[in-house]
């Protein structure tokens, strides 16, 4: 993507077939879509970091500043940002990975990254699968001990923005986990883009919608039934009762997409572990 006119093109194409709610990933690789790159993502549904395609068009040791720069950027705007290109390249030919391949995925999740993309190392390599649980070894390692970079609300952010900021902020002064239910994803997005020091577990009855929202930092989707906000809230709160890795007693914030009502109830539950577990 070099400009914002390419994704108002595909956008136009997705909506003509039909397909309006589908995200728009625009890649950066070229000089161009550095230099644009604050209204890509505002245009975008998200951004993918093609460190490779950028060594081709910047100095090697360009490299690592300019995606420190995208991602921070992306970070800021609450945008979901993928990193790809040579994270565990040696694995193509190797069963393990080396040191300093462990030392830049630690490093992206420091920043703030959402998705960690795997390429030639699953499409060619001989130790795909291994491939994959080396990275999944790291990111788990690694992920609760990591602070990474977050955003924070300010005076032109939108009511939103505020809502989610708040419900981070109480989960975590109360140490509490968070569930959302949401019909478009987006108050799961807003939620999870303030990289919140807590677990995020989502609900929907929009399979699109899941599916799109696993691939935002923290965030875990369960499907529902209910389409109504207060009936989709009632069936998480079940649902969490029974999952099996949910402690007894723990401090749930259940809220839903901040809607122009008068009254928005937004409840903080113990989860009571119910027998019949997921």
């Amino acid at each position: 993507v070099k400009c914002v006119e390419d994704i108002a093109a595909l956008r136009g194409i997705l909506i003509s077939l039909g397909a309006k709610e589908m995200g728009i990933v625009a890649k950066i690789e070229t000089p161009v879509g550095v230099k644009k790159l604050d209204e890509i993502i505002d245009a975008a549904d998200g951004i993918l970091v093609a460190r490779g395609d950028l060594g081709m068009h910047f100095p090697l040791e360009d490299v690592p500043s300019l995606q420190e720069s995208i991602v921070k950027k992306c970070v800021n705007k609450g945008k979901p940002v993928i990193v790809a290109t040579q994270l565990l390249g040696s694995m193509v030919d190797s069963p393990v990975p080396t040191r300093s391949e462990i030392v830049d995925v630690v490093l992206a999740l420091s920043q703030g990254v959402d998705v960690l993309m795997l390429t030639g190392e699953t499409a060619v390599g001989k130790y795909p699968v291994e491939t994959v649980s080396w990275l999944a070894r790291i990111i788990e390692r690694y992920e609760s001990e990591i602070k990474p970079f977050r955003r924070m609300i300010s005076e032109e952010s939108s009511i939103g923005d505020r809502f989610a900021f708040g419900i981070v902020s109480l989960a975590e002064s109360l140490g509490a986990m968070i569930g959302v239910f949401t019909k478009s994803g987006k108050t799961a997005e807003r939620i999870a883009s303030f990289k919140p020091d807590c677990r995020i577990i989502s609900a929907s009855p929009n399979v699109k919608t899941l599916r799109k929202l696993m691939l935002l930092r923290g965030v875990e989707t369960v499907e529902v039934s209910s389409s109504e906000y207060e009936a989709g809230i009632n069936e998480l709160e079940v649902k969490l009762s029974r999952f099996k890795n949910i402690p007894d007693n723990t401090i749930a914030v259940l809220t839903y997409g901040f809607r122009d009502e008068p009254v928005h109830i937004v409840r903080i539950r113990q989860i009571r572990r119910a027998s019949n577990e997921l």
